[in-house]
């Protein structure tokens, strides 16, 4: 039989293709294990997030990270083994700051005590500062760091980011470790031309990637990939036979890969893609073998007209036919303003041929208010203000009228009062959180002209 990936570097970057797909997922896998693709579909260095990912069972228990709807509260549930339905496992809480981008994520369980808590911030660029994992450390009362990475970024005066020095999370003491940066260059048009990875720890991870282009500010017709052995830079792949799809966004319609093999390139593999108008793809790659082109493997993804992940499939040529190996749908329900509501993961695999077909994995329901039964109040709820909510801290009341007589309570979603204040007319009314276990809480703010009661959540 022969060897479908004969090179091994071109084996591991086709295999991963999925992850490149990062738009859509939690987590990428970095180019060190998921090769030279990489480089492609959009896909930024601050997407090195594969420590934020624990696996299939990570997910299960916290949900996707990334709610896309803008509907605060998830629950969480996980097939029923006993049954054919679906039992509830954890709660999520979902934040969002003024641009709508996604920037934390609190996992309670069903006790409402924090399981895990995610947050990312960004600049002024868009781009990612920190993204980070927490879990809730009971023994000190606080939040300490899992997972993750952050970022120190620098500008040039075209707005083009020229140098990113990466940090990680040392499991040891729970403290930031710088381990990898990213030096961009650019030509006098703001083409790329050079992006070299370099790895503190291990220069063998090191990477440099150079563009080259037919005119100033159009699209690369070659890239070639370099690699570091012993101090010095040593060509070892090159792309070339370039159409392009979308170049802006690194989304290749048709390439040919070759590999430097005695002193000269030569073809190694082939990707050949098409794109449909909503997003989807499909991609078909090729090796060569006896002097002829071969499938090997073929990958495609769906998107919906709302603009959301539906499916991934990955086939494998055997025999002259594609046969599946691996397929995960999304199935999404949309409200009247196109919020996805539910979303349900599925997946098809072939384990033998006595265990393949669809298994259900996990799903999740979105919606704006997860607490029922509260008085209404005798003045309107625009009448106070609280902030922040969520908060790990302190909370503030304000009211937009002065009142006399103001008073506090806050209570656990079971009724129980966790404390109680009475604030005199010249103080501002706040409260301070810092010893609360993190969860969802109840405020009930009391004065003359009514009351309100407010969902809080602290972190």
């Amino acid at each position: 039989m022969k060897n479908l990936f004969p090179f091994s570097y071109y084996k591991i970057l086709i295999c991963s293709f999925l992850a490149v797909f990062s738009s859509f997922f939690p987590a990428a896998a970095q180019r060190s294990t998921s090769g030279i693709f990489s480089h492609y579909f959009g896909l930024s260095s601050e997407h090195n997030s594969q420590k934020l990912q624990n696996g299939t069972n990570s997910r299960k228990v916290s949900g996707q990270k990334r709610a896309t709807s803008h509907l605060p509260y998830c629950d969480i549930y996980l097939p029923d083994t006993s049954s054919t339905g679906w039992r509830l496992a954890n709660r999520g809480f979902y934040t969002y700051d003024s641009l709508g981008r996604y920037n934390s994520r609190t996992v309670f369980d069903l006790g409402n005590t924090a399981v895990e808590k995610d947050s990312i911030t960004y600049d002024r660029n868009n781009k990612e500062l920190i993204n980070a994992k927490f879990k809730w450390n009971s023994s000190i009362n606080n939040w300490i760091p899992d997972a993750g990475y952050r970022v120190v970024r620098s500008y040039l005066p075209n707005g083009k980011e020229n140098l990113a020095m990466y940090q990680d999370i040392q499991q040891s003491n729970w403290s930031w470790q710088f381990y990898k940066s990213d030096l961009s260059i650019y030509n006098t048009a703001g083409d790329l031309l050079e992006f070299t990875e370099s790895y503190q720890n291990n220069p063998n991870l090191n990477f440099k990637t150079i563009y080259t282009y037919a005119l100033p500010g159009g699209s690369a017709t070659e890239i070639t990939f370099q690699k570091q052995v012993n101090g010095v830079w040593v060509d070892f792949e090159k792309h070339v036979n370039f159409t392009w799809h979308n170049f802006a966004k690194m989304q290749p319609a048709d390439l040919t890969a070759k590999r430097w093999v005695n002193n000269a390139w030569e073809d190694i593999a082939r990707m050949q893609g098409s794109f449909d108008s909503l997003g989807g793809f499909v991609y078909t790659y090729q090796e060569l073998y006896n002097g002829n082109w071969e499938n090997t493997l073929r990958k495609s993804a769906t998107i919906d007209a709302k603009g959301n992940y539906t499916g991934s499939k990955d086939e494998e040529w055997i025999n002259g036919t594609w046969h599946r190996r691996l397929e995960s749908v999304q199935a999404l329900t949309y409200n009247q303003s196109d919020q996805v509501t539910e979303r349900v993961y599925r997946f098809w695999a072939f384990y033998n041929l006595s265990n393949l077909g669809w298994t259900d994995e996990l799903k999740e329901v979105y919606f704006n208010n997860r607490i029922t039964g509260i008085p209404k109040p005798l003045d309107t709820p625009e009448n106070v203000t609280i902030y922040p909510n969520p908060t790990h801290s302190q909370l503030n009341i304000e009211l937009t009228e002065k009142s006399t007589g103001v008073s506090a309570q806050l209570s656990d979603l079971t009724g129980k009062v966790i404390l109680r204040r009475n604030f005199k007319p010249s103080e501002a009314p706040k409260l301070n959180l810092e010893s609360l276990k993190p969860g969802v809480y109840l405020l009930t703010v009391q004065f003359a002209e009514g009351n309100t009661v407010k969902r809080i959540i602290k972190n």
